[in-house]
């Protein structure tokens, strides 16, 4: 029969014999930081006062899940692991910094647990945390042993555990011994925590689920997890795949995971986001159904594929510049289909280059007529049934209608520096284009300068050439006057007459991989004939290589 308790307990009835805690593998890595460590800390100072413990009133920790049968002490923890952790290393720096061996004693005893060999029981720390970072936690933080190689897999959540033991040395430190005597009988006597012990699996995911919907502090993709990892029967199947689901996690990064759970929600559901991502997932991608599937079939090359799509591979030349211009955008709803397609067609290079040279006008498309974001969707999802349909480049979806093209024209036609969100991916994506797919180039900074410049200073080559301020107007922020630099603009430099302006201020060797500022170059004057031929040029280049005529 399914059981649950919920008990109110003093941190001495929880770190006692009644409770052995585990952390089960398919719990996230341990994660906080020396800021989370030290919110904690300051909580208990503040709170501990400088009363006796017991003439202070009660500190509320939070609360801890776990599955746990009545009869025994071993508790699996559901939620809770960061903040019991935590606790532990703060007792352990507080027994390294007693005073007396009698005062290591006393506080060992909610480390660990001794054995008696009357009652047939061992030596054993009171929490074990995660199996693949366990020896390191005993060593080095429940039994104190000084150092610590930090070795893989886990390597970032044990800096994390001994950089925060080595936060709370620092703190503990430097406070008297009587203030460090003073802080600990409060923590065991006076501050508390609510167990909730759910007697099955099933139980404590639910509690779980409801409790972190709530807004405790974990993400989706860890709601989702224990909802995918829990439907798993065994207890060796739910280590295996819990061991696949981190190495993807870990291989992503955790931004990049929870994206992509957001991606495969619109990959199934075709539509925006109306509830929350843990509660759409369930509805439409139902992972839970078939687990092992998900993970295997779904998850792991979702996951491979979205790797390649935020890093493409430079040796793929046609698939690496039409990512790299797709980064550009402003926003990411392009990646579904991608993902999709790139799965399913895992092993057809050709087609997958296909596929995104269309889908590279379309995003731009979108992006640079200012299509909503409903908008957007919409037509990302008429991709992604077309993709389902096996026909995705013989149907509608990715094309534009003539309508579409026309305004797409005007827009590159015109005055393309006076949009501030789209004037810089504008830009190179014509350079990109221009270069034939030769030019490498990802800098940090680039910035965008007029050659005819906005306020040409009076008795200038500029007003001669260019006499009237409508002439001046009809050019001054189209494709033609524009050019790319790697470094801040020059307000000075930006006023040059045109032969100082293009050997001094647009000569330096790091714009040279610009083909835009490269082209400028070589021009030996700047007059309005220039402008209308190479006008004509650049947008012949869109055109040709979007198909917009």
């Amino acid at each position: 029969m399914e059981t649950i308790k919920a008990s109110e307990k003093a941190l001495k009835d929880v770190f006692c014999d009644h409770y052995v805690f585990r952390i089960p593998p398919y719990q996230r890595p341990y994660a906080w930081t020396t800021e989370q460590a030290a919110d904690l800390l300051d909580d208990l100072i503040w709170a501990a006062g400088d009363d006796k413990p017991t003439d202070r009133a009660p500190y509320f920790l939070g609360s801890i899940v776990v599955i746990k049968d009545p009869s025994y002490p071993e508790a699996d923890v559901v939620d809770g692991q960061q903040r019991l952790t935590t606790l532990t290393i703060l007792m352990s720096v507080l027994r390294e910094l007693a005073g007396s061996d009698e005062d290591k004693a006393n506080i060992d005893v909610f480390l660990r647990q001794k054995g008696n060999a009357l009652l047939a029981t061992r030596d054993i720390p009171r929490l074990t945390v995660r199996q693949r970072d366990a020896e390191f936690f005993r060593k080095c933080i429940q039994e104190g042993e000084p150092g610590g190689v930090l070795e893989a897999p886990d390597t970032d959540a044990r800096q994390r555990m001994i950089a925060n033991r080595d936060f709370f040395r620092e703190i503990l430190g430097k406070m008297s011994e009587t203030g460090r005597k003073h802080l600990l009988p409060f923590a065991i006597q006076r501050c508390y925590l609510v167990i909730v012990e759910a007697s099955d699996q099933a139980s404590a995911y639910r509690i779980f689920s409801v409790m972190n919907d709530r807004g405790l502090d974990l993400t989706a993709t860890d709601i989702l997890k224990s909802d995918v990892i829990g439907a798993i029967e065994t207890e060796d199947e739910q280590a295996k795949y819990n061991a696949k689901w981190e190495a993807l996690e870990d291989g992503l990064g955790r931004t990049a995971f929870g994206d992509l759970f957001a991606h495969l929600r619109m990959i199934h559901r075709k539509q925006k986001m109306r509830g929350t991502l843990e509660r759409e997932f369930r509805d439409y991608v139902n992972p839970v159904e078939q687990p092992q599937q998900f993970i295997d079939s779904e998850l792991r090359p979702s996951a491979e594929v979205f790797e390649r799509i935020l890093e493409p591979d430079p040796a793929k030349s046609t698939r690496y510049r039409l990512l790299k211009g797709l980064h550009q955008l402003d926003n990411q709803d392009w990646q579904p289909p991608a993902i999709k397609f790139m799965v399913d067609h895992h092993a057809d290079d050709a087609a997958i280059d296909q596929f995104l040279k269309r889908l590279d006008r379309l995003a731009y498309f979108l992006f640079i007529t200012r299509a909503n974001v409903n908008e957007r969707l919409s037509r990302y999802a008429s991709v992604l049934t077309e993709i389902e349909s096996q026909a995705p480049l013989a149907g509608q979806a990715l094309e534009l209608s003539p309508q579409d093209k026309l305004d797409l024209r005007q827009i590159l036609n015109g005055d393309v520096y006076l949009n501030q969100r789209t004037r810089r991916p504008i830009l190179l994506r014509l350079d990109e284009m221009l270069s034939d797919g030769t030019a490498h180039y990802d800098h940090a900074l680039v910035t965008i300068e007029h050659v005819l410049p906005q306020t040409p200073h009076a008795g200038s080559d500029w007003l001669v050439n260019f006499p009237t301020q409508e002439q001046r107007g009809q050019w001054v922020h189209r494709l033609a006057n524009l050019v790319l630099l790697s470094r801040y603009k020059n307000p000075a430099a930006s006023n040059y007459d045109f032969d100082h302006k293009k050997t001094v201020y647009f000569a330096q060797d790091a714009d040279s991989s610009y083909v835009l500022t490269s082209q400028v170059r070589q021009e030996p004057v700047w007059t309005l004939a220039v402008l209308e031929s190479r006008q004509k040029k650049l947008l012949e280049r869109l055109l040709n290589v979007w198909e917009l005529q």
